[in-house]
Parts: C-alpha cells; structure tokens; sequence
C-alpha cells in the first residue's frame, strides 16, 4: 500500500523483489483512488504514518498478514506491526459510503487492495474482471 507521509509518498509493503508486486503496488493505489471517487472522501485516513497504517488494518483486517511470508523480516515491522487482530471490514465500510456502488466494483476494489501483494490482482487479470464488462459499462465504447 501506498500511502501520503508528511515527506512525499511511502510504500509500506516494500516489494524487495517479488517480480511483478510493484506492479500490484499500483494497482492498489489506483484501487484508493477508485474508492475515494465512488465516497467522495479518503479511504485511509490519518494525521501520520501509524494512524493511516492502523485505518489500513482496521478496514483491511489483520489475517492476510499472517500468510505473507517474511512479514517479520520486512524494515520497520516491528514499529508498524499491528497490535491487536482486525477482521476485513472493507467492504461494509465502502458500502456505508457508497450504498450505490456496484458488485462488481466493490469486488475489484476487494481484489486490489489484498495485503500480500501476490494475492492482488495483475493487469492482465483486471482487464478480465467483471466489471469492465457488465452492465452499466464504465463508458460508451466508440464505433
């Protein structure tokens, strides 16, 4: 996850050379982005890093990160490890924001932001999802 710091913007999942994971990294930042358009208000919130990361594993739940292999080795774990166990609540959470969004938004959204960056979608994999071709379509295609 990316995430805005008083110094520029920070990776906190830190890909150390997991093949295509920055590309994933991407993806889930755009996936904040696609929420904060369907709530018109952002997602993870917070007034330093601890307190965005905290909101992160408040609505993301604390589960995944225990299957992400050498979680303990990565830099600085240890200060942003989370200190009690959260269940996932992000889709309620987009819901109570956005009671209009679809399903297959919501899934998409659900599918980007995956705490082991491995699990996230890949390109090639969201081009597929439903929701770039189920009704309503995200636009008018051109003849």
């Amino acid at each position: 996850f990316f995430f805005q710091a008083e110094d520029g913007i920070r990776d906190f999942c830190l890909s150390r050379g997991l093949g295509d994971v920055y590309k994933r990294q991407i993806f889930g930042l755009q996936a904040v982005f696609f929420v904060e358009l369907w709530t018109g208000s952002p997602l993870f919130t917070g007034t330093n890093e601890l307190e965005v990361i905290n909101k992160i594993y408040d609505y993301c739940g604390t589960d995944e990160i225990k299957k992400w292999v050498d979680t303990e080795d990565l830099p600085h774990y240890q200060k942003f490890k989370p200190k009690e166990d959260f269940l996932r609540k992000l889709q309620a959470h987009i819901i109570s924001q956005a009671p209009n969004i679809t399903s297959d938004a919501l899934n998409l959204i659900d599918q980007l932001l995956k705490f082991v960056p491995t699990e996230r979608l890949s390109a090639a994999e969201i081009l597929k999802h439903e929701y770039f071709s189920n009704s309503p379509l995200a636009c008018a295609t051109l003849e």
